[in-house]
């Protein structure tokens, strides 16, 4: 491994660490969440039924999940060499950054805009997955002048998606969906 490999590893490694803190704090968030959830105990229900119960059990692990993250990276060498970051890695890191905040923006549209607002739950999911794929693959499809088969392909997995995910709520999970 060359010395530039060895500096991306501990710069990866350092995101790493603060990633898995972040994911541990939003696990407990969402935990705590599910925590303070109506229990529907004057309903008499089976308590394996209660809501809250799956996203607590997600928030668990999503805490969990995200003190390992942390802990490897810090093994991994995270904080062994503070170096300022080259112009390169700056030039990632506003890529990823650009990434992560475009993915909250679609995700926030989603949840405050389609959800409980006029369309129904299995379109505004289409909606949702249908975006996310093709904002993601945009460059790449036009990069090798595929965008329509791009499209095609976004289109096929936001309908299948949101089919799948619309039977299992509903029937499974028996929860009715907006």
């Amino acid at each position: 491994m060359s010395a530039g490999e060895d500096e991306a590893k501990i710069v990866a490694t350092r995101s790493d660490v603060w990633w898995g803190i972040g994911w541990f704090v939003f696990g407990i968030a969402v935990t705590w969440g599910a925590i303070k959830m109506d229990r529907l105990e004057h309903l008499h229900i089976n308590p394996y039924t209660i809501p809250g119960l799956l996203p607590g059990i997600l928030g668990i692990f999503i805490a969990f999940f995200g003190v390992i993250l942390a802990i490897r990276a810090i093994r991994g060498g995270a904080f062994a060499a503070l170096e300022p970051k080259s112009a390169d890695e700056q030039a990632e890191d506003r890529v990823a950054w650009q990434r992560v905040s475009v993915t909250v923006a679609i995700c926030l549209a989603f949840a405050l805009g389609l959800i409980g607002h006029g369309l129904p739950f299995w379109a505004s999911a289409a909606a949702f997955i249908f975006t996310f794929v093709t904002v993601f693959q945009w460059k790449e499809r036009g990069a090798a002048n595929q965008r329509l088969r791009g499209l095609l392909a976004a289109a096929g997995v936001a309908i299948g998606g949101s089919a799948v995910i619309t039977f299992i709520f509903q029937e499974l999970f028996l929860v009715r969906l907006p």
